[in-house]
């Protein structure tokens, strides 16, 4: 496995600052390349188990579908519910009313909780 680019010069830092080991390009390219090996897709058959089982997957399924055919607003075209700030993400407060959600920013998100699996 070769690195992409030799020379890399991107700035290897994300949007609140914190400095990357790769930039974006390459660890895209190491994470192609280490699923095609055996251990990268024992791993990510595992992943995809777990979060097909997890509580809110279906609900979060269809608020992505919701989004890709126009049902709903992009969040962060949205502010937070709670603090006004730009929100991020939908917040789901019971996954069997899955479009049932509010935009909040993550840490909103973080202080709400889960939501409620009944």
């Amino acid at each position: 496995m070769s690195h992409p680019n030799i020379y890399c010069l991107e700035e290897k830092r994300n949007i609140e600052g914190h400095v990357r080991k790769h930039c974006r390009a390459c660890k895209t390219f190491y994470q192609r390349e280490w699923r095609k090996t055996e251990k990268g897709q024992k791993a990510q058959d595992e992943y995809n188990e777990r979060i097909k089982h997890s509580p809110g997957y279906e609900a979060k399924k269809q608020v992505f579908m919701a989004l890709k055919a126009g049902r709903l607003k992009r969040p962060d075209d949205m502010n937070c519910v709670d603090c006004g700030a730009r929100a991020e993400v939908y917040d789901h407060r019971d996954y069997n009313k899955p479009l049932d959600v509010e935009p909040v920013c993550r840490s909103c998100n973080t202080f709400r909780g889960p939501a409620l699996n009944k």
